[in-house]
Parts: structure tokens; C-alpha cells; sequence
């Protein structure tokens, strides 16, 4: 029977490929384990490259989705601007018609206003004439007043020489007969110039009182001729000032118009920019959401190769932990079938799926039937777990949703009001951890899983862990399991 030869060993020349055939099979398979051995460890390192990969590509594709949504809502305000810069053109242009409109009315009113103001002064001049006037009308009737009173004063003096000259003609008798008729006579024009100057002076005293009132009123008149005359002088000033300022304001819209149209023209300008680049942007969020995912695949598929070096039964870097995890499931397991078995909890409660929320705690926090037995019977198989390797971080019972009832002590402070970045490190538990890694972990029923993955530490600070979990099944019935992280 012809052997197989080692290529590898006859170009060495390994003089041992001619050995037995028990020889050889030993050699083959000690050969092979370490091929495997070797595999697994660089399997094992490309895994945790791409997790870290992977989560660099979520981190970008996370901040270009942000920034997607940002350029979105830039893309809206710079529509909402462009259409607004255009709306101000058109109102400026408007407002540049109304100002030329407004200065032209303002023109022709000046030129109005112009005329009445000469309207008003001429007029104040008639007053101030008629004014005079009856001042003069006035004074004349005074000195008529006088002259009626002289007049007056006359007819008596002549009333009083008639009746004298009528008491001589008596005594004259037949001598004074014509004497006495001519006396008759002056009386009676004496008495008829003394009613003549009765109903004059009476004429006269009504006269004066209505041109007292006149002269009055002409004063008032007059006075309020002038107020309006410096009124209208005042108004003159303003309006020759107006058509000026009408004109810088002209200018000034012409100016606002030209920037307005600039500044439409640059939006317009910005808008097709921002377009192109929120384009850009989210063709590149969706390029890296598939890349994202494609990594997350790749991931799997390494992590799986893993598992399946690991299943070989050659020992790697991992296999310590796998072995230990794998153990505290089992003694999990065993200590929830007891728990139910002896009535300390009902197996209906130990798979409660109603997660209520637990107030005042960021991030959120909440709380089962069975959060209480798992806090009473999880800690004493967890917490030594967490000596195996200074590499440890935590060792935690999860179930099939994501749900971690009870963490390791050091993670399980009391939330603090208003300080959530420390609440997410050092109050995980009572947490529902759905993502991929806490979701994968919880759901599989695998003989163990490993994962790598990265791990936010708070304040931009990331560390490279493996997570190695292994089932624990109740009766036949799938409840979770236990995840053990450690750092690569």
C-alpha cells in the first residue's frame, strides 16, 4: 500500500515522512491542530478587527445619518430663506413704486400746500386790512358822536334864545306879532335839530357797540391769522424738507432692492449648492448603511468560524472563557429548575415578558415578576466569575429580549438624578440591552456564542471586548443566558 508523502516535509527534507503509518496519522493530526490552533487565533483577531471596524463604520454612517438630517433641515431653511429673499425683492420693489409714487404725490402737494400758504398769508393781510379799517370807522364815529353832542348842546342853546325871543315878542304886543313868529319857528327847528340829534347819538351808541363787537372780532381774527400764518410757515419748511427726504428714502429703497436681489441671487446660489451636497451626503449614508451592514455580516460569518474552531476541540485563546460561561449556564439553569420545582418561583413569572418601567431612572430601567428572585439567587453564581481573569468585565445572567434583571454588583448602583452618562456606567442592570451583541446573546441556543464587539466607555472612550454567552434552557423552554465579557 502506497502512503501519502508530505510535500512540505520531502522538500525539508524531513526524513520523518517515511515513518509508520501511526507515526505519520500523529504527525498529521498534531500538524493540524495547530493549523486549526493557528486559524482560530487569526480568525479571532480578525473578528475583533472588524467589530472594530464595524463599529467605526456605524459611528461614521450614525454621524452622516445626522448629518443627513441636518443637511435636510438646512436644505428646508435655505428653500425657506430663497423663497422668503424673494418675497423681500418683490416687497422692496413695491416699496421703491410706492416712494417714487409717494415722493411725485408729495410734489404736486408741496406745490398745493405752496399756494395755500400764499392763500393764507394774502388772506391774513385782508384781515389785517379790514382790521384797520374798522379802527378808522371807529374813530370817525367817535368824532361824529362828538359833533352830534356839539349839535346838541346848540339846539338847546337855540331852544333857550327861542323862548326868550318868545317872551320879548309878548311883551312888545302888536309890535312883536311877527317877531314872535319867527321865534315860533326857531323853536321848532330848534326841537327838530334836538330830535335829529337824539335819534343820531341813539343811531350812533348802537352803531359803536356793533363796531366794538366788529373790532373785536377783527382782532381775534386777526390773531388767529397770524397763528395760522406761523403755522403755515412752519408747515412750509416741513414740506420743502418732505420732497428731500422722499428722495433719500427713494435712494435708500433702490439700495435695499439691489442688496435684496444680491442676497437672492447668492440664496439661490447656496440652495442648489446645499442641494447637490444633501445629495451627496445621503447617497454616502446610504453607501455606508450598507457597508455598515455588510461589516456586520462579515462580522457573523467570523464569529461563527470561530465557534466552529472552538467545536473542533482545539484549545484557543477563548476557550477558557467558553468553558467557564458554559459552566455558570449550567449551574443558572440548574438553580432556576430548583427554584420552580420547590415553589419559590412560578415558572410563569421566572418568563415574564411585561417590563415595567421603573420612574425616575435615565436610562431606563425596569422591572419583572421575577427581577426580585433573580437579584436574591444571581449574584452568588455571577460575582466569582468576575476573579477568573483580570480581563473580566462583567458576567451577567440576560434574557431572550435583551433583558438584564440583575448585573454584577459593581454595575448595579442606584441611579443618580440628572447624571445619566454615569447612571449608563455604573447602573446597568435592571437594563434592556436589545442591540446586536445583547440580542444575539440572549436568543441564541447554540452550545455557546462568541462575538466581539466594541464597547462604548463614556466620553468618546471605546474598548475592543469579546462576549462569550451560553443558553440556559428551563424545561425544555429557552430563558436567556449567561454573557461573560472580557477585554481582547
Amino acid at each position: 500500500m502506497n502512503r501519502p508523502l508530505n510535500a512540505k516535509a520531502l522538500i525539508n527534507g524531513d526524513d520523518a515522512v517515511f515513518g509508520s503509518p501511526v507515526e505519520q496519522q500523529t504527525r498529521q493530526a498534531a500538524n493540524l491542530g495547530g493549523v486549526i490552533q493557528d486559524v482560530a487565533d487569526r480568525v479571532g483577531v480578525l473578528s475583533v478587527t472588524l467589530a472594530e471596524v464595524s463599529g467605526d463604520v456605524q459611528d461614521v454612517t450614525a454621524l452622516y445619518k445626522s448629518k443627513t438630517k441636518g443637511f435636510q433641515q438646512l436644505r428646508t431653511g435655505v428653500h425657506s430663506m430663497a423663497e422668503r429673499g424673494r418675497q423681500v425683492v418683490h416687497a422692496a420693489g413695491e416699496a421703491l413704486d410706492t416712494a417714487a409714487n409717494a415722493r411725485a404725490r408729495v410734489d404736486e402737494t408741496s406745490h398745493r400746500l405752496k399756494q395755500v400758504m400764499q392763500d393764507v398769508s394774502a388772506l391774513t393781510a385782508h384781515v389785517n386790512d379790514i382790521s384797520a379799517q374798522l379802527s378808522r370807522v371807529s374813530h370817525s364815529m367817535v368824532e361824529v358822536t362828538k359833533i352830534s353832542a356839539h349839535v346838541s348842546e346848540l339846539a338847546r342853546q337855540t331852544n333857550l334864545l327861542s323862548l326868550n325871543a318868545a317872551i320879548e315878542a309878548a311883551r312888545a304886543g302888536e309890535h312883536g306879532r311877527g317877531f314872535k313868529v319867527v321865534a315860533g319857528e326857531v323853536k321848532e327847528l330848534s326841537n327838530q335839530a334836538g330830535n335829529a340829534t337824539a335819534e343820531i347819538s341813539k343811531t350812533m351808541d348802537a352803531l359803536g357797540a356793533q363796531m366794538n363787537a366788529a373790532i373785536a372780532q377783527a382782532g381775534a381774527a386777526t390773531k388767529l391769522a397770524d397763528q395760522i400764518r406761523n403755522s403755515t410757515d412752519m408747515v412750509g419748511a416741513d414740506v420743502e424738507v418732505l420732497p428731500k427726504v422722499l428722495t433719500v428714502v427713494h435712494q435708500v429703497q433702490t439700495d435695499i432692492v439691489g442688496a435684496a436681489r444680491a442676497i437672492g441671487d447668492d440664496l439661490n446660489h447656496a440652495e442648489t449648492e446645499i442641494d447637490q451636497m444633501t445629495k451627496a451626503v445621503e447617497t454616502a449614508s446610504v453607501s455606508l448603511a450598507s457597508a455598515s451592514d455588510k461589516l456586520t455580516a462579515l462580522t457573523d460569518t467570523s464569529e461563527q468560524m470561530i465557534s466552529l474552531t472552538a467545536r473542533l476541540g482545539v484549545d484557543t485563546v477563548d476557550t477558557a472563557y467558553i468553558r467557564a460561561v458554559q459552566q455558570v449556564s449550567r449551574q443558572v439553569a440548574e438553580r432556576f429548575r430548583d427554584a420552580v420545582e420547590a415553589g419559590q418561583i412560578l415558572l410563569n413569572d421566572l418568563f415574564d415578558e411585561v417590563y415595567v418601567p421603573i420612574e425616575g431612572t435615565d436610562p431606563q430601567q425596569h422591572i419583572t415578576r421575577f427581577t426580585a428572585f433573580t437579584d436574591e439567587v444571581l449574584p452568588p453564581l455571577q460575582e466569582p466569575v468576575l476573579k477568573f481573569s483580570d480581563k473580566v468585565v462583567f458576567c451577567a445572567a440576560i434574557d431572550r429580549n435583551g433583558y438584564i434583571p440583575t448585573h454584577n454588583v459593581k454595575f448595579s448602583h442606584p441611579h443618580r438624578p440628572n447624571e445619566a452618562d454615569w447612571n449608563a456606567r455604573h447602573g446597568r442592570n435592571r437594563r434592556i440591552f436589545n442591540d446586536r451583541v445583547g440580542l444575539n446573546a440572549g436568543q441564541n441556543q447554540q452550545p455557546f456564542l462568541l462575538q466581539a464587539y466594541r464597547r462604548d466607555m463614556g466620553n468618546g472612550e471605546f474598548a475592543m471586548m469579546k462576549d462569550v454567552s451560553a443558553p440556559i434552557d428551563i424545561f425544555g423552554r429557552h430563558w436567556g443566558a449567561v454573557r461573560l465579557a472580557y477585554l481582547v
